[in-house]
């Protein structure tokens, strides 16, 4: 209801969400949503037990059991394949996968060996010999790290696709460094190190590694002892482990963001070995073979309680005004029924404190989760305000929310969005947060006598009422604005296509199928325009036949006998006007006869001079149509009940529309004479419309043409 030119702060790209500390947010192209959790249903694939769990770029899952034997479960396949694998993959610690590459360690101790990942030749060996080679973890590139200890010092030696050393660099602290992996997104080394578990993060840069963080495995979970580590090689972390005895002895499989803070928690029946993953699938292997877990999609149900935080960077107003120096907080979200959304904020106009915030928001000593938590304390008290989601029109689609800003009148603000959804609820997403500090309003609107400042009295109260009325009116704008996607074919839901159709006056049944519906709509305009005429009935035709046959030729013909057929005259000069296909006049075939009702001498073809409706001879045909539709069984059976009656009610009342039904593989013409070729007779199909004989043309009294199989002096009489 505001006007559209306003000013303000807009994240609504990847790197513009970068730009803000966020946990436990997951940031694509398409926004930031909470990280999707694993369903707590788990698939087992079993072997004879299960080592070195990997997955390969287009999804499949590859893993060694005890006998030195290589199973590979494709993507799409239900069941696995197993090979006899090389000594170097049959005894590796680890497996990592690339887009052509496997690469394996731990079989020998210096050397990393790769290999043709479909036919497992060995491409060459990686040889390391003044080290010993604890772990590997895949670059992201079809290279590897590989985590070495020589002298009780740790290094990362960085191997490319081809084989060559590219960096060797410190790892400083990470003495007790077991396992190792890598996260794409921000180019991040973690190691995990025993025996007292904690995870410690570097960030790689020109051939060297800086600290990063580091966190205690217990601050986690209490008394957990966790020995195995992997990523998705983006931004998300897992970790597999045991309770210790006093917290009962269970085994977990962990997710965690790329700071190590938890995402979601797997409870595993059997003691972990491995475990790898991607954004879509989580797998744990065990003694007896492989578990397999599945990410929930963007709009699928939380199997868990989900969170993602996102705080932005100091927002400054260029208003000089305390009374107008911002309007709202807009977020375009999608918000399932179950989800909820908070926006809280807090501002400053003291020095001292902007500067401590901006000294804690930088300290890349502390984890993203101590950063925000560090600011939130520092910058408080903040206002909150919480949106739910429900069952309304919109629940499918980002809608706008807003949350007022009028009452603040700091220099500087800070934003906090919280995206949350229990377990069973829907996925909430975020695609664009803006913050706006001026612009047209609504106020600007009222006469200028409303429109005063607090110092003449009342002004700031009537704008924040104004101001709140505007912010609370922008779910209800988007409704407005939606409301002609609700008649548009393309984009109307379902249950509006009945609706829009009868407000139209179209040829209408309840049982056609939501494409069909649709293809009616689109065609509404040539339809009503052209009803009750060849035109319209092929225009609905069309649409009724498009969804059955989408993309194909046209499946139905019409026959308007008086329009598209002349009569047969065989009077002298009038003959030279006939043509095939005609139609003969007068009565029909069966009435000249002998046998029945003929009179000899009598029948005869109609002649010029016959007039008077007894007579006429085009008198019977007037108003007969007959429509061919090619329709498989099931199709005729779904249709046959209401389509005569529909087209019967959609052309003029004194219209005889006959309906035939044709194969739906029978894709040929009614013949005409003057160009009809005759074929062989068509082999016999079993399935829909089988034909079980030989294909033909009717032999039955005063044929004209024969079939295939007719006598070589067949003839037109």
């Amino acid at each position: 209801m505001s006007q559209p030119a306003l000013d303000g702060y807009r994240f609504a790209t990847a790197a513009q969400f970068g730009a803000c500390i966020g946990t436990g947010a997951d940031i694509s192209a398409a926004g930031l949503q909470p990280f999707a959790p694993y369903p707590g249903a788990a698939v087992r694939l079993s072997s004879a037990g299960g080592h070195a769990p990997a997955v390969t770029r287009a999804g499949d899952l590859l893993w060694r059991d005890d006998t030195g034997r290589l199973y590979r479960l494709a993507y799409a396949d239900a069941t696995s394949s197993e090979v006899t694998a090389p000594v170097e993959i049959a005894q590796a610690a680890r497996l990592v996968a690339g887009a052509d590459i496997l690469w394996a360690a731990g079989s020998a101790e210096g050397s990393i060996a790769a290999f043709d990942i479909d036919g497992l030749a060995r491409r060459f060996v990686v040889d390391i010999a003044d080290s010993e080679i604890v772990d590997i973890a895949g670059d992201a590139r079809d290279g590897v790290f590989a985590l070495l200890r020589r002298d009780g010092a740790v290094q990362v030696a960085h191997v490319d696709c081809a084989g060559r050393l590219v960096a060797r660099f410190d790892l400083p602290g990470a003495g007790d460094a077991v396992q190792l992996t890598y996260l794409a997104r921000g180019e991040r080394l973690v190691v995990l190190t025993s025996p007292s578990p904690a995870l410690m993060g570097f960030v790689t840069k020109a051939g060297a590694a800086e600290f990063a963080f580091s966190m205690l495995i217990a601050g986690l979970r209490p008394c957990f002892d966790a020995w195995a580590l992997s990523s998705d090689a983006c931004a998300r972390l897992f970790i597999a482990g045991t309770d210790g005895a006093p917290m009962g002895g269970r085994h977990h499989a962990l997710t965690l963001d790329a700071e190590g803070e938890l995402v979601a928690d797997l409870i595993m029946d059997e003691r972990p070995a491995g475990i790898a993953g991607d954004r879509s699938r989580l797998v744990v292997a065990d003694a007896r073979g492989l578990v397999r877990f599945e990410a929930g999609a963007a709009g699928a149900p939380a199997s868990s309680d989900t969170r993602a935080e996102l705080l932005t960077p100091p927002l400054r107003s260029p208003s000089q005004d305390r009374t107008a120096r911002w309007l709202r907080i807009d977020a375009r979200v999608h918000l399932p029924p179950g989800a909820m959304l908070e926006i809280a904020w807090a501002s400053t106009d003291d020095p001292e404190r902007l500067a401590q915030a901006q000294s804690i928001a930088s300290n890349g000593k502390l984890t993203r989760a101590r950063r925000q938590r560090a600011l939130r304390d520092l910058l408080g008290p903040w206002k909150t305000l919480s949106f739910h989601g429900d069952e309304t029109p919109l629940a499918d689609e980002s809608v706008p929310l807003s949350a007022p800003l009028f009452d603040v009148g700091d220099a500087w603000l800070w934003v906090d969005v919280a995206l949350s959804a229990p377990a069973g609820a829907g996925m909430p997403s975020l695609s664009e947060l803006m913050v706006l500090y001026q612009g047209g309003t609504l106020l600007d609107e009222l006469p200028a006598v409303y429109r005063r400042d607090d110092a003449d009295g009342g002004g700031g109260f009537l704008r924040s009422l104004v101001g709140l009325l505007e912010s609370t009116t922008q779910s209800l704008d988007a409704r407005i604005a939606h409301m002609a996607a609700n008649v548009s074919p393309d984009t109307a839901p379902d249950a509006w296509l009945d609706f829009v159709a009868r407000w139209l006056g179209l040829p209408w049944d309840d049982a056609f199928s939501p494409g069909q519906k649709r293809a009616i709509l689109a065609r509404a305009e040539t339809i009503m325009a052209a009803r009750g005429t060849r035109t319209g009935v092929e225009a609905l035709l069309d649409g009724l036949l498009s969804d059955a046959a989408p993309g194909s030729r046209r499946r139905f013909r019409i026959v308007d006998y008086t329009a598209d057929y002349g009569m047969a005259r065989l009077n002298g000069a009038q003959c030279a006007g006939s043509r095939l296909p005609a139609m003969l006049g007068g009565l029909p075939a069966t009435a000249t006869e002998l046998g029945m009702k003929a009179v000899l001498g009598c029948a005869r073809l109609p002649q010029e001079s016959d007039t008077g409706s007894a007579s006429n001879p085009v008198q019977r045909f007037v108003g007969r149509i007959s429509i061919e539709l090619m329709a498989s069984p099931r199709e005729q059976v779904a249709w046959e009940p209401w389509l005569a009656a529909l087209i019967g009610d959609f052309v003029p009342a004194n219209v005889r529309v006959k309906l035939r039904w044709r194969g739906a593989t029978s894709d040929r013409s009614v013949p005409v004479l003057d160009d009809f070729v005759l074929e062989a007779p068509p082999a016999p199909r079993l399935g829909d419309n089988a034909v079980t004989g030989v294909a033909r043309l009717t032999e039955g009294r005063g044929s004209a043409l024969r079939g295939a199989g007719a006598a070589p002096d067949s003839s037109l009489y």
